[in-house]
């Protein structure tokens, strides 16, 4: 796969995303399948072998179901709720407007609470601040 600029990068599993691609496309032709159907039900086997050899490479996985903004998302939550709640209770408002944009996924919501935090208290919010900012961005190319 290469970017804007040529730069090349690798893919793990990228062979078997084109294999079951050509699987789909000769069905398709000679079997008269349903091209949408065909390919999603494909779609599971080739996640689960991407899974795998991004597992394999030490690479970063989602689970099923999971995008990268819903796992960066949570992953802010985490560290959010890890805060004592003696240090919580004074920003009450910020974790009710985090709580607003967690249930919402909105990308803009996401970053005005990151914000927020980050005004608040960049030491002690600054970690789950960056996961937020991910989740945002991941959100926007969702768009």
């Amino acid at each position: 796969v290469r970017d804007e600029a040529g730069t090349e990068y690798f893919v793990p599993g990228k062979y078997f995303l084109g294999r079951y691609v050509s699987f789909s496309i000769n069905n398709v032709y000679n079997q008269l399948a349903d091209p949408i159907e065909t390919l999603l039900g494909y779609t599971p086997t080739i996640n689960k072998e991407i899974t795998r050899k991004r597992t394999e490479f030490g690479l970063e996985t989602v689970s099923a179901g999971q995008t990268l903004g819903t796992k960066r998302l949570d992953e802010a939550k985490e560290l959010l709720d890890a805060v004592p709640e003696a240090e919580r209770s004074k920003y009450g408002p910020l974790y009710n407007s985090f709580e607003t944009a967690y249930a919402r996924r909105d990308a803009g919501l996401i970053r005005s609470a990151a914000s927020a935090f980050e005004a608040a208290d960049a030491d002690l919010f600054g970690d789950a601040v960056a996961k937020l900012n991910e989740a945002a961005n991941a959100f926007d190319t969702y768009d």
